[in-house]
């Protein structure tokens, strides 16, 4: 489904991407964890080109995307949540949610697009009016993952960074919840600090260091895998 081949990523003569490899299956729901500035959102990044890669090649469905612009990428049905806010200040949710249903024959109104997205997050019923830019930084996380959750069609490919920053406890449990549901149907990469939040829905994982991937396997045992995880972010061996 993904694949990415021995990238390399500067920012300006700086190397901070290195020889970077891991492949994720079809359907499955992949996690990147390493400690802030270990080069996570860099590689994701990387994915939709958002950031140039230097050396390497990523294949998305056996298609070459290396250098395709962003938006030739996400036209093959690749989400993407970024880490920062990035949400239309002057537009209502509602109004958010008017944007994500690209099928202009779809029966679906905003209203019942509204809806859909209370069903995964209920506390953001409330918010339908209000300014995205009044928005608390946990109501703008809601927003932006409701809007991938209810996009139609559904991506292939969500590329989630940092997803659980600014949620509530109950919230990201609603959101894990959602992941559960959509494995097999969607293939997920998802970029965490918080290892607990995404280590029991994960099927494959990778811990980049560095810039570099120093460890990848598949979730056997959560709590086991968790401790490997905590162990290497840490800097100790596994």
């Amino acid at each position: 489904m993904l694949s990415v081949n021995n990238i390399d990523v500067y920012y300006g003569d700086i190397q901070v991407i290195y020889n970077l490899s891991f492949t994720v299956n079809k359907g499955e729901i992949f996690s990147l964890f390493g400690r802030n500035g270990a080069g996570k959102t860099t590689t994701l990044k990387s994915c939709i080109n958002l950031v140039k890669t230097t050396a390497g090649k990523i294949t998305f469905e056996d298609k070459d995307i290396t250098h395709m612009e962003p938006h030739e990428v996400c036209s093959f049905g690749v989400g993407f949540t970024f880490q920062e806010r990035c949400v239309f200040p002057m537009l209502s949710v509602k109004e958010h949610f008017s944007l994500v249903d690209r099928d202009s024959f779809g029966t679906r109104n905003v209203n019942t697009i509204c809806n859909e997205a209370a069903e995964i997050f209920p506390d953001i019923a409330p918010l339908m009016d209000r300014n995205a830019g009044a928005l608390s930084g946990g109501e703008a996380q809601m927003l932006k993952l409701a809007m991938v959750f209810v996009r139609r069609p559904l991506p292939r490919l969500m590329l989630l960074d940092e997803p659980s920053t600014g949620l509530s406890p109950e919230n990201v449990t609603r959101f894990s919840e959602k992941l559960r549901d959509l494995k097999g149907k969607v293939t997920i990469v998802i970029v965490e600090q918080v290892i607990g939040a995404a280590i029991g829905i994960t099927d494959h994982y990778a811990v980049i260091r560095d810039g570099a991937v120093i460890h990848q396997d598949k979730v056997s045992d959560v709590k086991k895998e968790e401790e490997v995880v905590q162990k290497l972010i840490l800097g100790h061996e596994a």
